[in-house]
């Protein structure tokens, strides 16, 4: 009896262990790669369990990001009429997105719609998946490509001035209405009517590049050969699109040195770029421009829009998340571009939240992580906006 109650203690205590050392390793770990969707998800199960709860309420191995679109006032320049551009403020469109993951069948989207400082008039939400359709899109999609879901708003949304107003919508999405199965791109559009200079009709617009793995019994066709890119676009008459993207952005939590791969860059028929920007944990909408990540110095700050350096940008950023509090903060990256016949710039925004979890942590300090030594005050954690 007791060599039987000797073994159980000993096969209780080897169990133990194992135990211990997979949290440990759990803990100890950077990011998830995503080169397996399946094992990512698992993954980002366990990591959600021992971490913080997401502060937008995203479920395991989903991403929060926005995509913004920035038309403002450029210090300093005037437009080919010799006045100062327009500002027309903000348009942020945000979500829970399950990145790189198997969809099938129908999804549902809660779509969050940020305007801020913006006198347009929001009319209408598109969800589109970038392939062909097996039928004609909804009718209230006004011909949009690849549109599969709209929501259309009559009398358009609207935003008291030097206000900041927040919509949730949800959307259900029929992945079936995708001709083909494979790698496919999510574009999750918002669209503002606003008022030229001379009161002609403008338009302000965000786009997402957003992947996932359709099986709906369709012929496999992959649209875009590198799935791992996570996209926010930003448009704006006169400009047309900049972009902001990120690599194999994070489904768990990151810890010690992260060195994301970006690239800030014009989109589609966009104009040159004039300037790029990326930060941690900034509060624009309440004047803070964050812990800058720029690679040469500080930033060169200039009325509403600080940049790290001039023209576009694409490479590595360096953050020490050891310089930052364990929890939820924000990773925002930028690229603008001057506008030289309406004297306005426009920016495209991408953000993404990601959870630090070190061992022990420094928190990040007001003054950016280069005066990490001199004992200044932390800065908390991620914002709602």
């Amino acid at each position: 009896m007791a060599h039987s109650n000797a073994s159980a203690r000993r096969r209780a205590l080897t169990l133990l262990t194992l135990i211990s050392t997979a949290l440990l390793l759990q803990l100890s770990s950077a990011h998830q790669p995503a080169d397996d969707a399946l094992a990512a998800h698992d993954s980002s199960h366990m990591n959600h369990l021992l971490g913080a709860e997401h502060p937008q309420g995203c479920k395991p191995g989903e991403i929060f990001m926005e995509a913004q679109n920035w038309w403002v006032t450029t210090p300093g320049k005037v437009g080919e009429d010799g006045k100062p551009g327009q500002d027309r403020g903000h348009l942020h469109t945000g979500l829970c997105f399950p990145h790189k993951a198997t969809i099938s069948g129908e999804i549902t989207l809660t779509i969050r719609s940020i305007m801020h400082d913006n006198p347009g008039e929001f009319y209408r939400l598109n969800v589109g998946i970038a392939t062909d359709r097996v039928e004609p899109a909804p009718e209230e999609c006004e011909g949009d490509d690849y549109a599969v879901a709209c929501l259309v708003f009559d009398p358009p949304r609207t935003c008291p001035d030097g206000e900041t107003c927040v919509w949730e919508d949800t959307l259900v999405v029929d992945t079936r209405r995708a001709a083909h199965d494979g790698w496919q791109q999510f574009r999750i559009r918002a669209f503002v009517h606003q008022r030229g200079k001379g009161g002609e009709t403008e338009s302000m617009r965000t786009s997402t590049g957003l992947h996932a793995y359709l099986k709906n019994g369709n012929p496999r066709d992959d649209v875009y050969e590198n799935p791992d890119i996570l996209e926010g676009r930003g448009w704006y008459t006169h400009a047309n699109y900049m972009i902001a993207n990120i690599l194999n952005p994070p489904t768990g939590p990151v810890s010690g040195v992260w060195r994301p791969q970006v690239r800030l860059k014009r989109g589609a028929e966009g104009i040159e770029v004039t300037s790029w920007y990326a930060a941690v944990d900034p509060d624009f909408h309440h004047g803070d421009p964050g812990t800058p990540l720029c690679l040469d110095g500080p930033p060169h700050v200039s009325g509403p829009t600080p940049a790290c350096g001039p023209g576009a940008y694409e490479g590595k950023l360096t953050i020490d998340t050891r310089e930052l509090s364990n929890g939820w903060h924000r990773l925002f990256l930028m690229t603008s571009a001057f506008e030289p016949k309406t004297g306005s710039t426009s920016s495209a925004v991408q953000t993404i939240l990601f959870e630090v979890r070190n061992g022990w942590s420094k928190r990040v300090l007001a003054s950016g992580a280069a005066d990490a030594d001199k004992g200044a005050p932390g800065r908390g954690a991620a914002r709602a906006i």
